[in-house]
């Protein structure tokens, strides 16, 4: 039955009807009918998976390998979901933190190790100025400082060395 419809409630002038009292011409006088006239509609959920058959991709003879991969990697976003670059390379140098966002996590390092993926050693240096070790990334914040495997020790400076060339020598 095409029952009109004002465009208060819908934007087409004709719609399909099914359920409820079909003779009543008023929305709202059918739609207070429906609880007494209902008409079963059934639903449901399905999962990819039941989409990807060569019934719906009968030209696509790989799609039962397509669709083995795509359990996988499913499989495996749902297992882990928490998403570190590099997985902070190993448990040994750092920990993947879920930062709340996209379950995209941050990787915490632990002490001797940093970097996005914690794969970069902290290295520690002998402040050649101020007679101290501290730990000093390779940047040009540490062009003052020796690594302190090169074994000048103490924070001494090296034999033939001065200040001025201490600062232009590069890491």
């Amino acid at each position: 039955m095409l029952m009109n419809i004002s465009d208060k409630y819908f934007t087409k002038s004709n719609v399909t009807i099914f359920g409820g009292n079909i003779s009543i011409k008023s929305f709202d006088d059918w739609y207070k009918s429906v609880s007494d006239n209902p008409v079963l509609v059934k639903y449901g959920i399905s999962t990819i998976f039941d989409l990807l058959t060569s019934g719906h991709f009968s030209g696509d003879s790989y799609i039962f390998q397509k669709a083995a991969l795509i359990k996988l990697a499913v499989n495996r976003y749902l297992s882990n979901p928490v998403y570190c670059y590099n997985q902070c390379t190993d448990t040994i140098h750092g920990t993947c933190i879920d930062s709340g966002y996209f379950q995209f996590g941050i990787c915490q390092c632990k002490s001797t190790w940093t970097g996005i993926d914690c794969a970069t050693p902290i290295q520690h240096y002998i402040d050649t100025l101020h007679n101290s070790v501290s730990a000093i990334w390779n940047t040009k914040v540490g062009r003052n400082s020796y690594l302190a495997s090169i074994g000048y020790g103490k924070g001494k400076m090296a034999s033939k060395e001065t200040v001025s060339n201490i600062f232009d020598h590069t890491i």
